[in-house]
């Protein structure tokens, strides 16, 4: 307050004047909460990692967009459990049960979304930029982008930004980049739809240059590269990836959040059809429109009906929690999985809608809480049902021989006695490969392997046996490091290693467990979610070091392990604080024991 103002609230004769300040103020005030992207509202914050949002209130409606752990919201209206936002300028909503709530009571600008748009061109805006192969500094450095260059963002994952860049994929810190340009949808989709349907579903490309890989998941090799708006045979789904059919007849993997897929039929074919006419719907940056060629009528087409679930029933018997999905036509085709916070288990049927199979249990058991049925994509269908579990529990997925009947046996975690279990300990890195090196040359192959045997020497005293990546200053190839010796039975694979970031403050640890299934090696990643928490749990105690987190991700060393299998991020290097304590003998002693409890922890299912 200025000592004009002071001095004349101060005299006696100042009641008039008081008045006109407190109105004056008021009038502010009023203006302010009038203004554009103004509301009176709560707030929410995402705790999940990576939460979709719906275009209604509940998981029967469709996905249209993703918001990332931390971003927050301005609450425009609640349904239950479900809160409507806004995020970059289109309305949608997010599980409230996902989200930390903040009751404000006063006037709040309207939260948007920093997180751009995938599609949009994003403009690096330091000086140098390491491009890695994957979210995060212990990844291997692919190439490097200088200030101003530009690329097309593939996707967003925990501060990082994946790009496209000649034909490859790579990851860049998004600190370091701004949206150069907004994504602008297709808009001759439906005119090369049209030309190249032919009785066969489409994979439409969405990125300006997407790499077709050799399997479903981004550590396969790049076969070939398409352009924006390139129309391929869709022949099949795993996951979050769609094998296709090039023009060249060459078969491959794309993926599928940066295509859309259209199921339509030629009516115009030599076979007889009936068919109603309509215009080809195409879903747009999560907004549905009617995309019409350019002095062209839209044909006759027939939209491909849904193949529905015909039955979904729990039954509670003693400590067993039993599922049952059925179908009348086809054949089932499923993927299980696992989220946390809360804990939560998934099982994504492919191919089929709901159908009228009741879309929400309660209190089923025990073991499960609640359990809800939705819609989970559409065009190609995919039907996900989410299970909440109340403790941590083991299950057997059991599919019939002619694949109508999915059951699931729902069972309380096996505790097993450490002694005699077998865990494979991963230093990373070693040899050729120094890792991360931090301010004061400290390299992260000789912290990982000084923890790594601290541990090994821990866990021993437990009776547990230990297989040691390597015990020396070694390079292994990754593919190489989670697998045992012949006859060996694995309890669990643990890689060892230490952060690093381009901002020196950034601190803190993390542990990472396997984001999707891969082919031939497939792993229970529930199991994994559980052995991540208590590693995660009981290092940060230990060391007493900022909780950053579980967080999901397909590093090689996690998609090449068929037992439960986490990746550690002990502490960053790259700060002149942690990269003193993970040198320090005392603190790797203590990394070792809080390592070492979590493992025993998940072994004895506490």
């Amino acid at each position: 307050m200025s000592d004009v103002i002071r001095m004349k609230l101060n005299r006696t004769n100042s009641g008039p004047t008081f008045l006109a300040f407190f109105f004056l103020a008021f009038l502010m005030f009023f203006f302010l909460a009038l203004a554009p992207g103004t509301a009176f509202a709560d707030q929410a914050t995402v705790k999940g990692s990576a939460v979709n949002l719906r275009s209604g209130p509940g998981v029967d409606n469709g996905i249209v967009g993703k918001a990332l752990k931390g971003e927050l919201f301005t609450i425009l209206a609640k349904d239950g459990d479900w809160l409507k936002v806004n995020k970059a300028g289109t309305v949608s909503w997010i599980a409230g049960w996902l989200t930390d709530i903040k009751k404000t009571g006063v006037s709040v600008v309207a939260a948007s979304s920093s997180a751009p748009i995938k599609g949009s061109v994003i403009e690096i805006t330091a000086d140098s930029v390491n491009i890695r192969e994957g979210p995060g500094t212990a990844n291997k450095i692919i190439g490097r982008g200088q200030k101003g260059n530009k690329f097309v963002l593939l996707d967003s994952s925990e501060g990082w930004h994946k790009i496209s860049t000649e034909g490859t994929a790579g990851w860049i810190f998004a600190q370091y980049s701004k949206v150069a340009s907004a994504y602008e949808p297709p808009k001759e989709v439906a005119k090369d739809i049209i030309n190249k349907a032919a009785d066969t579903d489409q994979v439409i490309i969405n990125g300006s240059l997407v790499n077709v890989r050799s399997g479903p998941a981004t550590s396969f090799s790049v076969v070939s590269s398409v352009p924006k708006g390139s129309s391929l045979k869709f022949l099949e789904q795993s996951s979050d990836w769609y094998k296709v059919q090039l023009d060249t007849g060459k078969i491959g993997w794309v993926a599928s959040w940066l295509t859309q897929i259209q199921r339509v039929k030629d009516a115009l074919s030599t076979a007889p059809a009936v068919a109603k006419p309509v215009t080809i719907p195409v879903v747009v940056d999560s907004k549905v429109g009617i995309v019409v060629p350019e002095k062209e009528t839209p044909p006759v087409v027939t939209v491909i009906p849904s193949i529905e679930l015909k039955t979904l029933t729990t039954e509670a018997k003693g400590e067993t929690t039993t599922i049952n999905i059925g179908v009348e036509e086809g054949s089932i085709s499923y993927d299980i999985g696992s989220l946390n916070k809360p804990d939560r288990l998934y099982i994504d049927i492919k191919g089929y809608s709901p159908g009228n199979v009741k879309k929400e249990f309660s209190s089923v058991s025990d073991l499960v809480g609640s359990i809800r049925v939705g819609w989970y994509s559409k065009a190609p269908d995919l039907t996900r049902v989410v299970l909440d579990l109340k403790a941590r529990i083991n299950y057997q997925d059991v599919l019939s021989k002619d694949g109508k009947k999915l059951t699931l046996v729902i069972k309380p975690q096996i505790r097993k006695n450490p002694s005699g279990a077998t865990i494979i300990l991963d230093p990373g890195h070693g040899g050729r490969d120094p890792g991360a090196i931090g301010p004061s040359k400290v390299q992260e192959k000789a912290v990982n392997l000084a923890i790594a045997l601290e541990t090994e020497r821990i866990l021993k005293g437990y009776g547990i046996n230990v297989i040691l990546t390597r015990a020396e200053d070694v390079f292994v190839e990754l593919a190489d490091r989670p697998a045992a010796p012949d006859l060996t039975v694995v309890d669990a694979f643990v890689s060892i290693h230490s952060n690093a970031n381009n901002s020196n403050t950034a601190n803190g640890t993390n542990t990472y467990y396997l984001r999707e299934n891969i082919p031939d090696y497939k792993q229970d990643r529930l199991q994994s979610m559980y052995l991540a928490q208590g590693i995660q749990k009981y290092l940060t105690e230990s060391i007493k070091r900022q909780d950053r987190g579980l967080l999901q991700a397909n590093f090689i060393v996690l998609t090449r392990s068929k037992a439960p299998a986490v990746l550690i991020e002990t502490a960053f290097i790259s700060n002149p604080e942690e990269e003193a304590l993970l040198a320090a003998k005392d603190f790797q002693r203590k990394a070792a024991e809080g390592i070492s409890r979590g493992i025993i922890n998940y072994l004895t299912g506490k």
